[in-house]
């Protein structure tokens, strides 16, 4: 919560994250809105890109 932060009637902070390729957090980012005004999109499925050959996986894989 954004305690020092002025917030008007019917407006709300959202706070989320910048993901890098491995998906991991590195960058905070807040924005002000209003809720009546945002439009709600259906999840998306993460995609896994194929590992390249000779990664450590791919070299340590035992196939029959």
């Amino acid at each position: 919560m954004h305690k020092d932060w002025i917030l008007y009637d019917g407006w709300i902070w959202l706070d989320g994250y910048q993901l890098n390729a491995k998906g991991d957090a590195v960058a905070q980012r807040s924005i002000f809105v209003r809720p009546a005004g945002l439009v709600l999109q259906p999840p998306t499925v993460a995609v896994r890109r194929p590992r390249p050959p000779g990664s450590a996986s791919s070299r340590h894989r035992v196939c029959f």
